[in-house]
């Protein structure tokens, strides 16, 4: 199953929650965490730089596909659009979604710069007695299959399986998940088609279900990372903590945040107080929000 994306990468920031756990759904709005009828949503990055004891912005910065990147949502909070721009802020990738009466996504077309259609994508659903989506089949432009997600539930409703499968109906992958009594997820494993474990996910939360600790372990067992996570009174993220088998924190991130009169954040400033090379060398960043509302 292709995945079409305009976004060729995913690093580890204040915009992107780290970790995979599966919550109810929600529409997209929810999903980025804003507050209130958003009509869309524009970002702009750019490099941190230390000047005289201040942190100002300097040069733009690209960042998961763009320098700047604007999200359009309908009236019931779904995406409708999500371009990505170049730093002379001309647009270098689209995506255009559609949506059928129960609010899932039905197409999905991307454009090239020049306005051609490079991708077009359709899906269809299948639902049980219940109403709880069950299926969800991928088609080509042709029409011909690209794919399909299989879900399992609990009794409580919950996602407990993933499965995904290949346009000739062979397993790629798939997740398990289980959950806690506030349906929180608790574990997220992911398996190759032959059985194997991939990664392991373990998340704990606060009152409010916010994640606080996730750590990952490859082949199920083996410790790879633990991120300790900290937030504001609004629940937005202020820091995250890198955490050895041991322990012992090792890396650290924080966020210096401002926000508009619907508590929605409309600046981030990203450091790394330490530079610890363990983020590749990325550069401190401060990120700019312009909200629109209905």
């Amino acid at each position: 199953m292709k995945r079409t994306s305009i976004i060729p990468g995913v690093i580890i920031s204040f915009l992107v929650l780290s970790g995979f756990a599966q919550m109810p759904k929600q529409n997209d709005r929810q999903e980025e965490e804003l507050k209130g009828n958003v009509k869309s949503l524009h970002e702009t990055f750019y490099k941190a730089e230390h000047k005289s004891g201040e942190i100002i912005k300097g040069k733009k910065i690209c960042n998961e596909g763009g320098y700047e990147s604007k999200i359009s949502f309908n009236d019931k909070g779904y995406k409708t659009e999500d371009t990505r721009f170049k730093v002379d802020g001309s647009p270098s990738a689209k995506l255009v979604y559609a949506y059928n009466d129960k609010s899932d996504r039905i197409e999905e077309d991307k454009y090239n710069t020049d306005g051609s259609v490079a991708h077009k994508s359709k899906f269809d659903y299948k639902y049980d007695d219940t109403g709880k989506m069950i299926e969800k089949d991928w088609f080509k432009e042709d029409g011909s299959s690209d794919g399909k997600e299989v879900y399992k539930y609990d009794e409580k409703g919950n996602i407990i399986e993933k499965n995904v499968f290949r346009a000739d109906g062979t397993l790629d992958w798939r997740t398990a998940d289980k959950y806690n009594d506030k349906g929180n997820v608790i574990e997220t494993i992911e398996y190759k088609s032959s059985g194997e474990i991939i990664l392991r996910f373990v998340f704990k939360y606060n009152d409010y279900g916010k994640v606080v600790e996730e750590t990952w372990f490859t082949k199920g067992t083996k410790f790879l990372v633990t991120y300790l996570q900290t937030y504001d009174s609004k629940g937005n993220r202020v820091k995250t903590d890198w955490v050895d088998a041991k322990g012992k924190a090792y890396a650290m991130l924080t966020y210096k945040i401002e926000y508009d009169k619907n508590d929605n954040w409309i600046r981030v400033t990203e450091l790394n107080p330490d530079k610890v090379s363990f983020f590749g060398g990325r550069d401190e960043c401060v990120v700019e929000r312009e909200i629109e509302y209905f």
